[in-house]
């Protein structure tokens, strides 16, 4: 076992990186929506300790585990559409604080496993959980 098991690799890294720019494009489109639906669109500020935790803790992490781990190894057991949706599912509801979050993360959880199951590189899904995750802390949440 080495680190391209878990979706740690350069193949496919540009394939990775175009398909996952689609994906945070349509979601900066919902971000943006629901700070307009909702007016909670606004500045907000946070921390750079919190920043630094976010982008270079949490979300590689967070990816590795519920894509590269769990994924992965569902794969190997049941059908990879249903893996897919199994891990967006256990994804989503480690978000449970926070309803609408626990939804989106449901939601870009399953664009993201789509994308690693096809490219088998979590670059594109770490870089745009990244960048959704930061917009929507910062002008939404």
């Amino acid at each position: 076992m080495d680190f391209s098991d878990f979706g740690i690799t350069r193949n496919h890294l540009k394939q990775s990186l175009m398909h996952s720019a689609a994906i945070t494009a349509a979601g900066l489109v919902v971000i943006t929506l629901m700070g307009v639906y909702t007016g909670s669109w606004a500045t907000r500020n946070l921390s750079p300790a919190y920043v630094f935790y976010y982008v270079f803790l949490s979300v590689p992490v967070q990816e590795l585990f519920f894509r590269g781990f769990v994924q992965t190894r569902l794969e190997k057991k049941i059908r990879p559409w249903a893996a897919v949706v199994v891990a967006s599912v256990l994804f989503g509801a480690v978000h449970f604080y926070n309803p609408l979050l626990a939804g989106l993360a449901l939601a870009a959880g399953l664009a993201w496993g789509y994308s690693f199951h096809i490219r088998k590189c979590l670059a594109g899904p770490v870089l745009s959980h990244t960048v959704l995750g930061l917009c929507l802390f910062l002008f939404v949440l």
